[in-house]
């Protein structure tokens, strides 16, 4: 068991992942000196009750620990932070012994991945790989290249935290301690992801296209209904 300064917040770090936090409440300001000076982590979890900004929030009991990578401190004495997820973590014990939340924590073991079919693995790999090409071409970035896990685990992480998912669903992946039923069940929201984003790109390819047309003088109409 560990202590742990706590940061509720209406999103969901993935280990792994980095989150980018613009920081001006004097709790917050006052935590991040602290893990600074201490060369400590703090925990980022989903808020499950309260408010992200001013009052009391009760977080969910799993999240994950969060290593503070770089600092930026603004002219209105803001901190742009940048963390990155480390390990999950389960809330055993809470209390405001500080300004800001203490947590008793126990830190996670992560799956060996002995679990989940080496076939479901490179399945992801191949469909998060399509899946990325698909919205990095939406973003206007057809040529950016991500570099994709070889690690199942970290592969699964990078997934849940690239999906548009609803909060509650990203909770849950987290808080899966099988990398096989995690893997699983990402595989069926990217399939369905997946073919929401290619039905818009498809969409403004056909409108892109009835543009030029239009553009050259064409009688076609843009908004069609043929």
């Amino acid at each position: 068991m560990v202590d742990l300064p706590l940061m509720p917040l209406n999103a969901v770090l993935f280990p792994g992942m980095p989150m980018p936090l613009l920081i001006f409440e004097d709790r917050y300001l006052e935590m991040i000196r602290y893990c600074r000076e201490e060369d400590a982590p703090f925990g980022v979890a989903l808020i499950k009750e309260g408010q992200e900004v001013g009052g009391a929030a009760v977080p969910h009991e799993v999240g994950t620990t969060a290593n503070i990578v770089a600092v930026e401190t603004l002219e209105n004495g803001a901190l742009q932070v940048m963390a990155v997820g480390q390990d999950r973590f389960r809330l055993v014990d809470l209390s405001q012994a500080e300004p800001y939340l203490i947590g008793r924590v126990e830190i996670l073991t992560e799956d060996s991945g002995a679990s989940a079919p080496q076939e479901l693995y490179r399945e992801l790999r191949e469909l998060f790989g399509d899946y990325l090409h698909v919205v990095l071409e939406l973003l206007g970035q057809p040529h950016a290249e991500m570099t994709i896990p070889d690690n199942p685990a970290k592969l699964s992480y990078m997934i849940a935290a690239h999906l548009t998912a609803p909060l509650g669903v990203r909770q849950r992946l987290l808080e899966m301690d099988s990398l096989r039923e995690r893997l699983f069940y990402e595989r069926l929201l990217l399939k369905r992801e997946d073919a929401d984003y290619r039905l818009i790109l498809s969409a403004r390819h056909r409108y892109d296209e009835l543009k030029h047309h239009a553009g050259e003088g064409s009688d076609e109409s843009i908004f069609s209904v043929n």
